[in-house]
């Protein structure tokens, strides 16, 4: 799932006459804040790519494409957001189904005051939907996507690192944290690796100052330090390696407003190595890589 957050951009820039001079207030920094507006709808046109190799040299490729409308409302401790799916350029198979059944039905989520998915209805249907496309000689590998619980898990996840895990930090070129974050896939066990995320600029977006934010993932945090550069130290203390069974790691930009947290889009890639499930081919040893680029429309609320 993909959506947003927002906060104050208030760059005061006040002259002050003294005498003969003239002094400027130093510049407020915005912090990033989840606010996006009453009445807000964003809609997001996604590509995503994604080929494997198997250790035999057998690949597979697929390509999607798809269109997701999410509406905001704000609500007395928070906002609701309605989410509706369709399929543009379908998949094949099994991803059809799961396309489908997500393009047919809405899913509704509860955010807190503090930027938080805490629930999301809407899910038994599209769950019940999976449940019956998937093959019965693939249930065994897919058991994640046939339960409400596993399907929210994946969804906060996502919904942390992209927009809960932003709020409080300075949207100032140069600022850098790390999060340690999920990394979800079909029929296999949830990996964990880190996400360091950087501003890298400033850019306007439909006349809202906008930051550029780059995030690059892996599981060992040392293929981490050169993007941190002088902080790696003190943002890396005490980090281990996770899930070494794999290789995980990925590379996105994105435009996001700091005072609403409204993602405008942007391009990423990703790459796992590891043992993976294929209902078709059992457990293997494979690569898996996907491309995304995302572009946004966005009508401002209240």
């Amino acid at each position: 799932m993909d959506a947003s957050t927002r906060v104050l951009v208030l760059v005061s820039t006040v002259l002050v006459g003294a005498c003969a001079g003239l002094a400027v207030a130093e510049e407020q920094v915005p912090v990033f804040a989840f606010d996006p507006g009453n009445g807000t709808v964003v809609v997001t046109c996604k590509t995503l790519s994604t080929t494997w190799v198997l250790s035999d040299g057998r690949t597979k490729y697929g390509e999607t494409q798809g269109e997701e409308k999410v509406v905001f409302a704000r609500t007395k401790d928070g906002y609701s957001v309605t989410m509706t799916a369709s399929v543009l350029k379908g998949p094949t198979g099994f991803a059809a189904a799961v396309s489908q059944a997500f393009a047919e039905h809405s899913l509704v989520a509860v955010i807190d005051s503090g930027g938080r998915l805490v629930s999301e209805t809407g899910l038994e249907p599209i769950v019940a939907k999976i449940g019956e496309a998937v093959p019965p000689e693939a249930k065994k590998f897919y058991s994640a996507a046939t339960q409400q619980a596993e399907l929210l898990k994946w969804d906060q996840a996502d919904w942390y690192a992209s927009v809960t895990s932003f709020l409080g930090h300075r949207a100032k070129v140069g600022e850098v944290w790390v999060i340690a974050t999920d990394f979800h896939s079909f029929g296999d066990p949830v990996l964990h690796c880190y996400a360091a995320t950087k501003v890298i600029g400033r850019v306007t977006m439909q006349g809202r100052p906008c930051v550029r934010v780059q995030t690059i993932t892996n599981n060992d945090p040392e293929e981490l330090r050169g993007f941190l550069g002088a902080v790696a130290n003190t943002l890396l203390a005490g980090l281990k390696k996770l899930s070494p069974e794999a290789k995980v790691s990925g590379d996105s930009v994105r435009v996001i407003d700091p005072a609403t947290m409204i993602d405008y889009g942007g391009k990423g890639r990703d790459r796992l190595e590891a043992v993976m499930s294929f209902w078709d081919a059992g457990r293997a040893q494979a690569t898996r890589t996907r491309v995304v680029e995302a572009t946004v429309t966005v009508q401002p609320g209240k």
